[in-house]
Order: structure tokens, then sequence, then C-alpha cells
């Protein structure tokens, strides 16, 4: 730890003396909100000096269960008191682990956000990387309309085994990007070998004439596509088939 006091060489600006400090800690675990594992953070510099702090956590980890984990670099944590004395901060970093490992964070109060989705985890793989950075007030009963969030999120390799009957999802790709006001979403995967489209938005405020489609997958059918399906409609059907 390291200590300054910063005293202005002229007092005629009426400047008063600012404290400078550094604190370094090791083996931390840091409760990010009730109900959440703990930031498991092995080394972290804090810097305070007049009016801004700055935390920097270099490498960290969420322990979730079933042996999954989500991995955290280049964590900054900025906090300045503005004129008006409101104190605001700006948290910003990289994270990456398996997809079931992010599900299984998004599906746990006070996140919630797969609530009664019953996801089949052990079903599921794949890896993500997000880069994440949320501007927000210093205050208690945040809600969303209180942040400013910038991120992007790249889902590869995704996999889902028996998804519809027998046939499984491989090769899934996404890329999301997501605002405090709106999350979009577009990438492609294989069902059954069958190159399928993927593309998503979700709103805060929609529009009048109501939200956009969570999701909508579409692809072309030929003979053999209909075949890897199973969809015995050659009588009917010949040719490629938009769906």
């Amino acid at each position: 730890r390291n200590f300054k006091l910063l005293v202005p060489a002229s007092k005629a600006g009426g400047a008063p003396p600012q404290l400078a400090l550094t604190l370094e800690g090791q083996d931390l675990e840091l409760e990010l909100r009730k109900g959440l594992p703990p930031l498991e953070v092995p080394r972290m510099l804090v810097r305070s000096e007049g009016s801004s702090v700055e935390a920097t956590i270099p490498d960290s980890q969420l322990s979730l269960s079933a042996g999954r984990k989500i991995q955290l670099k280049g964590g900054r944590i900025t906090a300045v008191v503005v004129d008006d004395g409101q104190p605001t901060a700006e948290v910003a970093f990289r994270a990456a682990g398996s997809l079931p490992s992010f599900l299984d964070l998004l599906d746990r109060e006070p996140i919630a956000a797969l609530k009664g989705a019953n996801l089949p985890l052990a079903s599921i793989d794949g890896k993500v990387e997000t880069q994440v950075r949320v501007t927000l007030p210093i205050v208690s009963g945040l809600s969303l309309a209180d942040l400013k969030i910038e991120s992007k999120t790249r889902i590869s390799d995704g996999r889902i085994k028996d998804v519809v009957g027998t046939h499984d999802v491989t090769g899934a790709s996404f890329t999301i990007d997501a605002t405090e006001k709106q999350v979009d979403g577009k990438g492609e995967l294989l069902l059954a070998g069958v190159n399928v489209k993927v593309a998503g938005q979700w709103l805060a405020e929609p529009p009048p004439e109501g939200r956009p489609p969570l999701l909508k997958l579409t692809s072309r059918l030929d003979s053999a596509y209909r075949v890897q399906l199973g969809l015995d409609l050659e009588h009917m059907i010949s040719g490629e088939l938009p769906i």
C-alpha cells in the first residue's frame, strides 16, 4: 500500500489538499450480488486520487455448479464524483467460458433471464467470448433504465443434442450485440446437417405495432434436406422449399 498527500503549491486558487492512495490485494472474493457466486480474484489493484477511484483486476473467475467456470480478464472499475456530487462508475471486462457456464449464470437469481426454460445443460456445448462495458450511477435500487450498456458476444462451436427427435444442432455460430435498449443477434447452425440461418431481436421499448419476433429461423429445403429431416413430402413438393 502507498499513501501520498498532494498539497497545491499555491493556495490562491483555494484548492484543498488531495490524498492519493494505492492498495494491492491478493486472493480476494467479491460478492457481485446476493445469490450469485463470488468473483474469485487472485490479485486486485486499487488507486484513489482526488475524486476518482480505479480498481483493476487482471484475471478472475466465477465458479459455478458441476465444475463450470467463467474466466474474466482485463477487469476495470472506474468511479468518479461528477460536478453535482453524484458518483458514476464504469465497469469493463472480457469474459470467456463454455456455453453451459453462461447459461447456468443467466438462469440464476437474481438474473433469472432464463427462468422456466429448463434448459438441458448436459446436452448443450459450445464456446462463448464476450466484451462488456457498463456505465452506471452509484445509487441503491438501480434499474435497467439507469444503465448504459455496450456488449459484443461471440458464440462458436455450439451443439445441442436431440433438439428435434434424434436430430442434433451442430456448428452453431452467433454474434450478439447488446445495449440497454436492444439486443440483436444473428448467425447460423446445422440441424441434422441442414443449414439454418438464425436472427433475433429484443427491444426494451417495443414500437406500437408490437415486438419483433424474438427468434427467426430460415432455411431452404431441397429434396435431400427433406429426406435428412425425415419429412416425407416428395409426393407433394418438388424443388426447394423455403421455410
